[in-house]
């Protein structure tokens, strides 16, 4: 700690610095992968699907709202927005599923109600080894969406399943799969 800096400054100048570098190590061809893939979406007239646990949760229902809301402005008169869905936001839906058949299954029968091959689903977590992630992506992946991984851990597996060199479990034949975490990689 510097002479007579406050606890709490360091704390922020250490936090500041780590999620720098954290962004300094992502790829900028990757990020442009994946606004690649949402516009392919977007133009296809594909669904995006959105999915996380807890904080991963949050951000899923921010990123569904971005999407689907501030994407376009707010004049865009008639102009075709995204079609966005977050499957962390019907929580009755949610708890009947994990009732019902375990909570590993919440979102994979949500996906299985509403995907079709084209669709995007977006995996946002933390390890990559939350059961109701592996099985929403292993759902998507079954009926020829593209997934797309947002992940803090390092390592490159979810559940002992190699993933694209990084986030992303791939996609059918023909679909791409992206990844957005420091190791990017896009598969086609």
């Amino acid at each position: 700690m510097s002479d007579g800096a406050r606890p709490e400054a360091e704390f922020a100048r250490s936090y500041l610095t780590g999620f720098g570098e954290c962004l300094d190590s992502l790829s900028l061809h990757q990020v442009a992968d994946v606004i690649a893939c949402l516009e392919r979406a977007y133009e296809d007239g594909s669904q995006v699907f959105v999915m996380g646990n807890g904080g991963s949760a949050a951000t899923a229902s921010h990123m569904a709202v971005d999407l689907g809301k501030t994407v376009l402005p707010a004049d865009s008169n008639g102009t075709r927005r995204f079609r966005v869905t977050s499957l962390t936001d019907n929580v009755p839906w949610m708890t009947a599923i994990a009732n019902d058949l375990g909570y590993e299954h919440v979102f994979a029968e949500q996906l299985r109600n509403h995907i079709s091959p084209g669709d995007v689903v977006v995996a946002i977590t933390g390890s990559g080894n939350s059961p109701n992630i592996v099985e929403g992506v292993r759902v998507a992946l079954e009926h020829g969406a593209t997934t797309i991984g947002l992940r803090a851990a390092p390592h490159e597996v979810i559940k002992g399943r190699r993933l694209a060199r990084g986030a992303c479990v791939g996609g059918a034949a023909g679909a791409g799969s992206v990844s957005l975490t420091s190791s990017w990689r896009v598969d086609r």
